[in-house]
């Protein structure tokens, strides 16, 4: 790889030593940009809605040998699987256990009709069902009510095993074992506001350099005369 040694020409030159020149001159700017990011992400840690997260932690009973289920599954719209952590998944994901969740946390919600909890609960934002390389499982469930959130995970784990017996997608009446249940939160997880003001500044002192540099080459572009050459 081949490095170039030639030295900057005279309008590099100018263009660097006038930036890093207004860079300096215009500090109290890089104060400015980071002021009003701050106070932008302290506005948004105000004002974004306060949720609760409520978690589980388990893994799957191995079964000691494959079952089909493309007949079972396909009631859930899913393809066929043999391993069990794939069968969780998918109920993980189907239908009939967002319905049975959601029916789950009707008292919670007196003003609600039934048919509207689902969409009250926001699934596809707030809730996840993950599994690591390890084969362990963790659910996640974020609302703005922590009763609400520690009830959801709760009965996950619960219509995990109904759905099972019932579908008889396992010889075994429990197909997890749980390593971390459920608890109430008591401080909420989002907003995570040292975070969000520290992208802000972040972001701001970027925007800063950015406009620095735009701002100098602006210049020096008025400064050229028609022959390319400066002023």
């Amino acid at each position: 790889m081949n490095v170039s040694t030639e030295p900057l020409s005279e309008d590099q030159g100018y263009v660097i030593e006038r930036y890093i020149y207004r860079v300096v001159r215009k500090a109290w700017l890089l104060g400015a940009f980071v002021i009003v990011g701050i106070v932008l992400a302290l506005i948004y840690n105000t004002m974004a809605p306060k949720l609760y997260q409520s978690s589980a932690t388990f893994f799957s009973v191995q079964e000691s040998q494959s079952f089909q289920l493309s007949g079972v599954l396909g009631s859930l719209g899913r393809g066929g699987a043999s391993d069990t952590n794939s069968k969780i998944l998918l109920i993980s994901k189907s239908r009939r256990l967002k319905k049975s969740l959601a029916s789950s946390v009707v008292h919670l919600f007196p003003d609600k009709k039934e048919s509207q909890i689902g969409g009250v609960l926001n699934f596809k934002h707030n809730f996840s069902v993950n599994l690591d390389k390890n084969g362990l499982f963790t659910v996640r469930f974020y609302h703005q009510d922590p009763q609400v959130a520690y009830e959801i995970v709760k009965n996950y784990l619960i219509s995990l095993e109904r759905i099972n017996v019932d579908l008889e997608l396992s010889p075994h009446k429990e197909n997890v074992r749980i390593l971390d249940g459920p608890v109430l939160a008591k401080h909420f997880s989002k907003p995570n506001k040292l975070f969000n003001v520290f992208v802000s500044v972040f972001l701001s002192v970027v925007l800063f350099f950015c406009y620095s540099i735009l701002e100098t080459v602006a210049l020096y572009l008025i400064g050229l005369n028609k022959d390319g050459k400066l002023q």
